[in-house]
């Protein structure tokens, strides 16, 4: 038997411009927002200890998953070179 998608996450770089296309342009809406502290960069090699994350979905579907935004601290994605660096 096979289980429905809770959510995905996604990082992003430009939180404002993911929602203006989720949000704005999907129609999808926020079920939470909230910024969580925790050890970031060991878990995802990210470049803080705070991010983030937005819930968007469907209140009126709540069985079609939810879209979760992620934008640490300063926007950069883990993993990703960082501007000056030599990576």
């Amino acid at each position: 038997m096979s289980r429905p998608l809770h959510h995905a996450a996604l990082v992003v770089q430009d939180l404002d411009l993911a929602l203006r296309f989720y949000r704005d342009g999907l129609g999808l809406e926020v079920l939470m927002d909230h910024t969580f502290d925790g050890d970031w960069p060991a878990l995802f090699d990210a470049p803080s200890r705070t991010l983030r994350s937005v819930f968007l979905g469907d209140p009126a579907h709540p069985d079609t998953g939810i879209v979760e935004l992620v934008v640490f601290d300063g926007g950069a994605t883990p993993g990703a070179p960082v501007a000056g660096s030599t990576a």
